[in-house]
């Protein structure tokens, strides 16, 4: 992707509510890292 330039796909209006947007596989994600990590 030669015109993808990652600091402008995430300016100020992303930012402002990018802490709101989950993506709903939170405990999945926590179920999975705690699995890697062996229960540490």
């Amino acid at each position: 992707m030669a015109i993808f330039d990652p600091a402008k796909s995430f300016d100020s209006d992303v930012a402002a509510r990018y802490d709101d947007m989950l993506g709903g596989d939170e405990a999945d994600a926590v179920d999975f890292l705690a699995d890697l990590s062996g229960g540490r």
